[in-house]
C-alpha cells in the first residue's frame, strides 16, 4: 500500500513539474503579447525546450555592418519584435520545421539563430514579419570576408527561390541553412555556382564538388557559412 501511495505521489509531482515547465511567466506573457503569439502555441513550443522566452535583438554589431548601406543605416532603430529560446540541437531543428507553417499564418517567422553543434544549446528565434528574408536583416547575415553584404546575399537567395523554391531554417550573422523545394536539373553547374557563392562549403566542408552534388541529392538542403 505504501508503494502505491508513493507512486501516486511521484506521478502527481511529475505532472506538477511538467505543468510548471509549460507555464509562461509574466515576462514571457508580455513578450508573446507584443509579438501577437498566442499562449497555447508559445506553451507548446516552450514545453519542448530547455529555457524561457527572452527578448531577441539580433546581431549586436549590426549598426556598424549597415553603416555604409543607405537603406539599412537606421535598421536598428525600428527593429521588428522578436523572442528567442534555447533548445537541444535535434529538437530545435524539429521545432523550426514543425511550427514553421503555423507561425507563418500568424505573421511570424521561426528559425535557428545559433547552431552550436551540441557544444551547448541552439537558439530558436521567432520574429514578427511577413518578409521571409527579414531574419537576414535582423541577424546581420553577411559574408564580408568575401565582399558580400546582407542585401547581396538576399539577392542570390531570391534568384534561387524563384527558380527552385527555398525555405530558410537557420539564419545567423555568418551562416544560412534551408531546404530546396526542387533541385536544379544541372546539379554540377549549380554546385559550381554554390561554391563560387560560398567557398567554405567545399573548402572547409564536403571537400569537392562531387561530394557537394551527392549531399544535395541526398538532402535537398543547404548549409552556407562564411568564415
Amino acid at each position: 500500500m505504501k508503494k502505491i501511495i508513493f507512486s501516486i505521489f511521484c506521478l502527481l509531482g511529475l505532472n506538477s513539474c511538467n505543468g510548471q515547465k509549460n507555464n509562461l511567466n509574466d515576462s514571457e506573457i508580455k513578450l508573446i503579447g507584443e509579438l501577437k503569439l498566442d499562449k497555447e502555441t508559445a506553451q507548446e513550443i516552450k514545453s519542448l525546450t530547455n529555457g524561457n522566452f527572452e527578448l531577441a535583438k539580433g546581431f549586436e554589431d549590426r549598426e556598424n555592418l549597415y553603416d555604409d548601406i543607405p537603406e539599412l543605416k537606421n535598421y536598428s532603430k525600428k527593429l521588428p519584435k522578436a523572442i528567442k529560446i534555447n533548445s537541444k540541437e535535434d529538437i530545435a531543428t524539429k521545432i523550426v520545421k514543425d511550427f514553421k507553417q503555423k507561425l507563418i499564418e500568424k505573421g511570424l517567422i521561426i528559425y535557428k539563430s545559433e547552431e552550436n553543434y551540441n557544444q551547448k544549446d541552439d537558439v530558436i528565434t521567432i520574429l514578427k514579419s511577413e518578409n521571409k528574408y527579414e531574419p537576414l536583416y535582423f541577424e546581420g547575415t553577411n559574408a564580408v570576408n568575401y565582399d558580400m553584404n546582407t542585401p547581396q546575399l538576399i539577392e542570390k537567395l531570391k534568384v534561387w527561390d524563384k527558380l527552385y523554391g527555398i525555405e530558410l531554417n537557420g539564419v545567423g550573422f555568418d551562416y544560412l541553412s534551408g531546404d530546396f523545394k526542387k533541385l536544379p536539373d544541372d546539379l554540377r553547374s549549380f554546385s559550381t555556382e554554390m561554391y563560387d557563392f560560398c567557398p567554405d562549403i567545399v573548402d572547409q566542408g564536403v571537400g569537392d564538388l562531387d561530394k557537394l552534388i551527392e549531399a544535395l541529392k541526398d538532402s535537398k538542403s543547404f548549409f552556407l557559412w562564411w568564415d
